[in-house]
């Protein structure tokens, strides 16, 4: 192998995150950027799903979730696979989920997952409040979860526009 090959076969493969994830004031914050999630991303997902399953004895009622997405979404199997999670939840009707998004695409799986029972809601990113107001959560936990939209925002590979407006929202609330 020439010398100038074997040099470029050593340098670091650069790591591209497309999605992260944490849970907050009992909300599960989701940020994607173009990209589908990879599997080992979806996986970390799942096991935070999993592990709310358990922690509310399987009461949707519960559960909480906030996703900004400027298109990655799940395959076909990474879906299958929350749709496995979810058999058997009590009041799975009455989950919250708000998707913050321009992407078609995303809209998109919005409208897979009603179909299936889930009430997914879409907002645009000019919608915060509306989105903040449909999880009812509290001005402090609203103001605490801009932060961590924020923070889980750097880590992702390029920006996320469907969160650009969180840290002026977050701004307005005051406090």
């Amino acid at each position: 192998m020439p010398p100038a090959r074997e040099a470029v076969d050593r340098l670091p493969i650069p790591l591209v995150k497309n999605a992260a994830y944490r849970l907050l004031h009992g909300v599960v914050i989701a940020v994607h950027n173009a990209r589908n999630p990879k599997r080992e991303e979806w996986d970390i997902y799942l096991d935070m799903v999993r592990s709310l399953r358990v922690a509310f004895d399987g009461d949707c009622r519960k559960f909480k979730q906030l996703i900004f997405t400027d298109g990655g979404v799940p395959s076909a199997a990474q879906r299958k696979a929350v749709v496995d999670i979810a058999t058997g939840l009590k009041d799975r009707d009455k989950v919250k989920v708000a998707i913050v998004s321009r992407s078609a695409v995303a809209r998109g799986i919005v409208t897979a997952f009603r179909w299936i029972g889930f009430p997914l809601r879409s907002f645009a990113p000019n919608e915060l409040a509306a989105a903040f107001a449909f999880l009812e959560v509290s001005k402090a936990e609203t103001q605490d979860l801009c932060a961590a939209i924020a923070d889980l925002c750097a880590t992702i590979d390029g920006s996320v526009h469907s969160a650009s407006r969180v840290e002026a929202y977050r701004a307005t609330l005051g406090g």
